[in-house]
């Protein structure tokens, strides 16, 4: 091989490791985060909505929009054991994804703070599963003041 050539050669085979070890290092980080949000938290509240037992709950009890409040968290890794009801938190992966849906409304209109009926969901963010519904009437001073800001509950 003549001197000249040798340094053109190197370059070349220098590029060739630096874009395999790009592609590698792409594959690797696009695997690793292939966990896609299919569902958004618009969706996710939805499909809430539209449980039987959340839709049926609605119905009965809440009456006035504009003492609704709804609130969309999106649950991942480690902080899905803390978060969720017990019976999900053994049969969830590591790398799921749930959205935690609430959907409150106000018992009446009275200025100082009162009781919500509440729907919470919770919607696997890649397949769009609902995982868990709950209903309940809970005091207000269980919600952040942030959560009931729209319907003046604190």
């Amino acid at each position: 091989m003549e001197k000249g050539r040798f340094p053109v050669v190197l370059t070349g085979v220098l590029a060739l490791l630096i874009l395999a070890g790009g592609i590698y290092a792409g594959a690797v980080h696009l695997k690793a985060d292939s966990r896609e949000l299919n569902v958004n938290s618009t969706r996710a509240v939805s499909l809430v909505q539209d449980d039987p037992a959340a839709a049926a709950y609605m119905s009965d009890n809440f009456r006035v929009s504009g003492w609704r409040a709804t609130k969309t968290t999106l649950i991942e890794g480690a902080e899905l054991a803390g978060n969720i009801p017990a019976n999900l938190s053994a049969s969830t992966a590591d790398d799921t994804r749930v959205w935690k849906v609430e959907i409150m409304e106000r018992t009446c209109a009275c200025p100082a703070p009162n009781n919500l009926y509440v729907v919470e969901g919770y919607v696997d963010a890649s397949t769009g599963e609902v995982l868990h519904v709950r209903t309940m009437k809970a005091p207000e001073k269980n919600y952040e003041r942030e959560t009931c800001a729209s319907t003046a509950c604190h």
